[in-house]
């Protein structure tokens, strides 16, 4: 329940489209990343009874100054404040909720560690469920290295540890549907969901769209040297032959490609 832009806090109904999504039997997980700006409208409590299953918080590291000049925003305060609220109410309810911070971080890990907010906030949810990026997606274009503070750096376009030779994995982990309708392969880089149109909903059946021939092509262009623009470009690219090797069937299930039955 992400939405490529926007948070999904801003939602009024969001806890009982949760409810509603849970009660489905083939739904197993709902999981929200946000910047817990408007938890606040929801309260911790209805959030973590509401069926919930995984909140990961996108934030900079826990320090206010660093807050503002990566996120060119004052709401720190009530970030950290919503945060620990979340925090003590899912530990006070046993953890059902799989509560992670992925930091942004503008300086070196040794001092992004020590802030205390940082010491308090790991004291809350865990060493292990906080991550950091010191290395940065350009957004298929949109940011540039220039836009970056401090220590950060932007991935390389082409990285020799991700050859290009498989499907992005995001064309296999689901569609993003417009407000209009259109719907995207991709629901993490086609913001404007412009050049990766597949179909629309006011006129086809999504399961059609998600299944069909234009995904298909888009899919399939990975094994040829075709790929459209924006995937060219786009350095969030990640190989889905690599969840295969595991043995992985979240990716095989989602998709009848005749490249994913070759190769299972």
């Amino acid at each position: 329940m992400v939405p490529t832009v926007g948070d999904s806090f801003v939602d009024p109904d969001l806890v009982d489209r949760i409810r509603y999504a849970t009660e489905k039997e083939n739904i197993r997980s709902v999981g929200i990343i946000s910047n817990m700006i408007s938890m606040g409208r929801h309260g911790a409590g209805e959030l973590i009874n509401s069926g919930l299953t995984d909140l990961h918080v996108s934030i900079s590291g826990l320090d206010e100054r660093m807050y503002e000049r990566v996120y060119r925003s004052k709401q720190y305060r009530r970030v950290i404040s919503n945060i620990k609220e979340f925090a003590a109410a899912n530990n006070e309810a046993g953890r059902p909720v799989n509560f992670k911070l992925s930091l942004r971080v503008d300086r070196s890990l040794r001092e992004a560690f020590q802030y205390p907010d940082h010491k308090e906030i790991e004291a809350l949810v865990g060493k292990r469920n906080i991550s950091a990026n010191l290395f940065f997606d350009n957004w298929a274009g949109k940011i540039s290295a220039d836009m970056l503070t401090g220590t950060m750096k932007l991935r390389n376009s082409r990285n020799i540890f991700r050859p290009r030779n498989s499907p992005c994995s995001e064309l296999f982990s689901g569609p993003m549907v417009a407000w209009d309708g259109r719907v995207s392969a991709c629901g993490c880089r086609d913001v404007d969901i412009s050049e990766l149109v597949i179909g629309d909903v006011t006129t086809q059946h999504l399961g059609e769209i998600w299944f069909g021939e234009e995904i298909r092509k888009l899919r399939d262009e990975f094994l040829t040297n075709r790929i459209q623009p924006i995937c060219d470009s786009c350095t969030h690219y990640s190989n889905v032959s690599h969840y295969l090797l595991d043995g992985s069937d979240r990716y095989r299930a989602m998709s009848a490609s005749p490249y994913l039955r070759k190769n299972s």
